[in-house]
């Protein structure tokens, strides 16, 4: 069975938690009905009223003191982009990324933005550099299994056939199949002492190696 785990993050309103409507006050637009209004005016072709939507829709989350999924407030960037408007999506993404969060969910969360901004890049003909991104994605969902102690699903992702699964496919996109061994042997390394990640470093050299020119 062929291992893929960067697959589409889909995000169901259904799901999306019920408190804000019960929370509504009397005035309030309900955030859950203006992402609604979003998404049609996405697919009716209004993609900047979808983003004032959205927007709109944060900022009754916001007053309200409730906080949804990260899913929903990824959806912004993917909206600016499809405006043409890439250099406030990426803002959007790392504003997302310094926002304040519980260390159970902050891994998690990063993974997710990361996906994300790898499926950004890739729009935008950056392969290359999306391919740290997905790295980081990669590693942080296993810095987060290990947090909410989730052993059988680390040892999953810390297999290195996996791993070099995982890389092959991040470069295919970029052109890159020279780099597998190398990017893979550093991830095998750092995903040894999972407490101790330096992702900064880790995303350094990704980049360093997928950047360097075919000899």
């Amino acid at each position: 069975m062929v291992f893929r785990f960067f697959k589409k993050r889909r995000m169901d309103l259904d799901e999306l938690p019920k408190k804000a409507t019960e929370q509504k006050k009397n005035g309030d637009i309900d955030p859950g009905e203006l992402q609604k209004k979003a998404t049609e005016q996405k697919k009716n072709g209004d993609i900047d009223g979808a983003i004032i939507s959205l927007r709109s829709a944060y900022k009754q989350l916001e007053k309200q003191g409730i906080k949804w999924p990260i899913n929903t407030y990824l959806r912004l960037p993917l909206f600016l982009q499809k405006a043409g408007r890439t250099d406030e999506a990426w803002a959007e993404f790392n504003a997302l990324l310094r926002a304040p969060e519980s260390d159970f969910m902050l891994s998690m969360n990063h993974s997710i933005i990361h996906d994300k901004m790898r499926l950004f890049l890739q729009r935008e003909g950056k392969a290359s550099l999306a391919v740290k991104f997905g790295v980081l994605s990669y590693v942080e969902t296993a810095i987060a299994y290990d947090k909410q102690g989730r052993p059988e699903e680390l040892k999953q992702l810390q297999d290195e056939e996996i791993i070099h699964s995982c890389v092959k496919s991040l470069l295919k996109k970029a052109n890159k199949p020279e780099c597998e061994y190398e990017i893979a042997k550093i991830i095998i390394k750092h995903m040894k002492s999972i407490k101790k990640i330096n992702l900064s470093e880790l995303a350094q050299s990704v980049d360093a190696i997928v950047s360097r020119e075919k000899a």
